[in-house]
């Protein structure tokens, strides 16, 4: 996980650095592990952090913290934008609803929180917000957590959750369904 995050923070970072924003992450526990579609979920923590560079402050922050509870695990992305309202939170996963940005320069389409509430749906996940006014916003993403050790594929033999990926690379391969192809993903 620690992997896949820093890999969208830095595809983010050159605009984070034309805004003028900070880009924060705390490394989270390597032991830590999602169900969940590698490359979609590149695809929506990619859309959250774009979206808190753009929506964010002159100068401000933009944080990710990754935490764990109750076999769930938190990725969360935290700005010092304007904030929302709660009206605006209401509609913020509507297509296409852009809460007036069509009306600034901010470049967008509205459709990026609308599909990524959609792909961490269908990873079996929640997408949310918690947002006030005048402080800024924290989108986060909740996924089903792993707590079985990892195939090395290299040897065969299982390996403990967040061994050192400079040692093996681990995989995880979950079948969700017997109508669901399975997902392998490396994080």
């Amino acid at each position: 996980l620690a992997g896949l995050i820093d890999e969208c923070i830095e595809l983010v970072r050159p605009l984070a650095r034309d805004a003028a924003i900070t880009l924060e992450a705390d490394a989270p526990d390597p032991r830590l592990q999602v169900v969940a579609d590698r490359t979609r979920l590149c695809q929506v923590l990619i859309n959250l952090l774009s979206n808190g560079v753009k929506y964010n402050r002159p100068s401000g922050r933009l944080a990710v913290r990754v935490s764990s509870a109750q076999g769930r695990v938190q990725i969360a992305v935290q700005d010092t934008g304007p904030g929302l309202t709660p009206d605006q939170q209401s509609r913020l996963f509507v297509p296409f609803e852009r809460l007036g940005a069509d009306r600034t320069s901010v470049e967008g389409t509205g459709i990026g929180l609308a599909l990524s509430r959609r792909l961490v749906d269908l990873m079996g996940g929640e997408l949310g917000v918690d947002s006030a006014v005048g402080v800024g916003s924290v989108f986060w993403i909740r996924l089903p957590g792993v707590d079985a050790p990892v195939l090395d594929v290299t040897t065969g033999l299982a390996g403990p959750s967040g061994a050192s990926a400079t040692i093996a690379p681990w995989i995880r391969c979950i079948a969700r369904s017997a109508q669901a192809s399975s997902s392998c993903f490396t994080i």
